[in-house]
């Protein structure tokens, strides 16, 4: 009991399983109906074997979805016109899930072919046409999943190089941030220096500065230039303002914390 509660919690969550069940169990109905509308007795082969397969999916999940097609696949061929290229269809989607399996089952469905054509007494231009029919779908069918397969490439390259130069960038950033922190000089300013240094920045002559007296705006204007060794007033006020200014001009390399 535990195990079937648990395949079938995998089950009601599995798209794919309980999904493609719906559809057999649909296929099941219309086959019954088939066998009672005509009296012939293949839908009734067909009917069990779709039921099969819900039983088969249910107990054991999705790995043997490709074995049941398989087996529909082969066993049905003895059914089939030669204008049914349903088998052949199965065949190309299987081998795109199993590329191993490729060969294998092109030799089997030919040979099946083979034997359909002595079966029913067909002729040589039965079984080329049947064959043509193949090679044209096969073409058209690889056409397809090459172009799909090379769209999913093309987007899975842009999605790498999106993230390569985003680290890149990143990387560069961080790089550029920590190169200006350790190298660009720092000013060391007592609050009064840097009241003063900051209007003049503003563009302020030093006579327009506010809140300090003449003598003392200029003691700390030559304190702040000796403290920080700079040779000119418009050196320290330069400094000043880059220093400022890099967050504001650089917002990415000087992120707000």
């Amino acid at each position: 009991m535990a195990f079937l509660k648990i395949r079938y919690n995998d089950f009601i969550s599995s798209p794919v399983e309980w999904g493609s069940c719906i559809l057999n169990i649909i296929l099941c109905l219309c086959m019954g109906y088939f066998y009672l509308d005509s009296d012939y007795i293949v839908p009734m082969f067909y009917a069990a074997f779709f039921f099969l397969y819900i039983i088969v999916v249910f107990l054991t999940g999705r790995r043997f979805i490709p074995v049941m097609y398989m087996l529909y696949c082969f066993g049905g061929v003895q059914n089939i016109t030669f204008i049914n290229l349903t088998g052949w269809f199965i065949v190309i989607g299987l081998s795109w899930w199993f590329p191993k399996w490729k060969r294998p089952m092109m030799v089997i469905y030919g040979l099946e072919i083979f034997l359909v054509c002595f079966r029913h007494s067909k002729s040589v231009w039965h079984l080329l046409a049947h064959f043509a029919f193949c090679v044209v779908f096969y073409v058209a069918a690889e056409s397809v999943r090459k172009k799909i397969k090379k769209e999913d490439v093309e987007r899975a390259g842009e999605a790498l190089r999106g993230s390569v130069e985003k680290i890149i960038e990143n990387d560069i950033k961080d790089a550029l941030r920590e190169d200006l922190r350790a190298n660009m000089k720092r000013l060391e300013l007592t609050e009064g220096e840097r009241a003063v240094v900051s209007q003049l920045a503003e563009g302020k002559m030093i006579k327009e500065v506010e809140g300090v007296s003449k003598n003392t705006k200029t003691d700390y204007i030559e304190s702040a230039m000796l403290r920080n060794g700079c040779r000119t007033k418009a050196e320290l006020i330069a400094i000043y303002s880059l220093e400022e200014r890099l967050p504001e001009l650089f917002p990415s390399l000087f992120p707000e914390n």
